[in-house]
């Protein structure tokens, strides 16, 4: 992509927002949503200040910002909620946090808990365990932070060696996505590969993730889903590796003291549909994917909107599915 078009891009993309995110519109697309009877889900993720991290977060005054306006407009419940709540004339939408980062804990829950709502937050429980992000996580951390001395001596396969002039951000995102289409033993050898760099830069710190007493903390307030035991592409991955993920994963949940119903979070939008099945039969009551897309109330697979935003009319915007529109009912 030239600088002219990234330009452009920076220019008209909030333009076309605003245009898009005015309460006319927005007004509109509620009716359409709320007659269509869908559950709108969003997948969030981290929700911090700016930082370092090559992994994006939503501001803490633009979540708040959101809930706030979300609350009149949505019934905002659990996957345990679904179907409890269908006299309520708000359309239900569920806040459906990934990974089980510290500043759930720390920032977002306290947010939530101001706006009186619950959300659904899937950890993974070997990140959880070992205290580190998943692996593509940890990389894009080390490529947004590293001396340029240290970038330029990566050797990473598919990619030239020397990156030291290359855009961080853009560079991060690409490592990440190269990353999550690869086979779990393939990442943790690159993991072990890149180990020795990240041990000669004295001030790197990844992104952090919540401790066990954490996790089982907020199981008292929010509803704990799995999303997967340690980030693996499931599309990559065998068959027997996802029933072994789905049984160890349905069985931390227990130990936890989670019950129904069981969520499974399917990593990186990437599955296969025997694999959904799978998961399915080990006890998981609601399975979760990408998707992009409206869910339905009554469904137990379900679509999540990736969600993410820089401004109040793009969060406004991107909760109402962006350009999506539900099935009708």
């Amino acid at each position: 992509m030239s600088v002219l078009s990234t330009s452009l891009r920076r220019v008209t993309k909030p333009l076309a927002i605003s245009l898009l995110a005015n309460s006319v519109a927005l007004h509109a697309k509620l009716r359409i949503i709320s007659a269509a009877k869908s559950l709108t889900i969003l997948c969030l993720h981290r929700v911090a200040e700016p930082s370092n991290s090559g992994y994006g977060a939503l501001s803490p005054e633009l979540f708040d910002e959101l809930l706030g306006w979300l609350k009149p407009r949505f019934n905002i419940i659990t996957f345990a909620e679904l179907g409890q709540q269908d006299a309520d004339p708000r359309p239900p939408l569920t806040l459906s946090f990934d990974d089980g980062y510290s500043d759930f804990y720390e920032i977002a829950m306290p947010i939530l808990g101001r706006h009186g709502l619950k959300a659904n937050q899937n950890v993974i429980p070997g990140c959880i365990e070992s205290g580190l992000p998943p692996i593509n996580v940890m990389v894009q951390d080390f490529l947004m932070s590293a001396p340029e001395k240290l970038l330029s001596e990566i050797k990473f396969p598919g990619h030239p060696a020397g990156f030291s002039q290359l855009d961080r951000a853009r560079l991060a995102l690409r490592m990440s996505a190269t990353l999550k289409a690869k086979p779990m033993v393939e990442q943790q050898q690159i993991l072990a590969d890149l180990t020795p760099l990240f041990d000669r830069f004295d001030d790197f710190r990844t992104t952090p993730m919540m401790t066990r007493a954490q996790v089982a903390e907020i199981a008292g307030v929010h509803e704990i889903g799995a999303h997967s035991w340690e980030h693996a592409s499931m599309s990559v991955e065998s068959n027997d590796y996802v029933v072994e993920d789905a049984r160890r994963c349905r069985e931390y949940l227990a130990n936890l003291g989670t019950t129904h119903p069981f969520v499974y979070a399917f990593p990186n939008g990437m599955l296969r549909k025997e694999q959904v099945d799978a998961v399915r039969t080990a006890g998981f009551d609601h399975v979760l994917c990408v998707g992009e897309n409206f869910s339905r109330r009554e469904n137990w697979l379900h679509n999540r909107f990736t969600f993410y935003g820089d401004t109040i009319a793009e969060t406004r915007f991107r909760a109402l599915g962006s350009l999506r529109y539900p099935p009708k009912p």
